[in-house]
């Protein structure tokens, strides 16, 4: 079974859109505040070299293995983010 986590932070509109496709789309994720979870976010930007949000983490509980994906460097759309996480979850 795979995990859609996606990061995010207040007052940030594009996380707020990729959140709402997600939604509409009927995808679960769970969602991933920096604010709140800072220990996170300080490893995915290790992962990614990236500070850039939204950013997604795909967990796979099979595999045990974590791959994350950040804006301006594995996306550069909200709709691409959003089939993006749809597919590796699909797949």
């Amino acid at each position: 079974m795979k995990n859609l986590l996606v990061l995010s932070m207040k007052g940030c509109p594009y996380c707020e859109q990729l959140k709402d496709l997600l939604d509409e789309g009927s995808v679960s994720y769970t969602e991933i505040d920096i604010d709140n979870f800072t220990s996170e976010y300080d490893m995915f930007k290790k992962i990614t070299n990236s500070d850039y949000l939204p950013g997604f983490m795909i967990i796979d509980e099979e595999t045990r293995t974590l791959e994350c994906y950040a804006a301006e460097q594995d996306f550069f759309t909200i709709e691409e983010a959003f089939n993006m996480s749809k597919k590796l979850l699909e797949s």
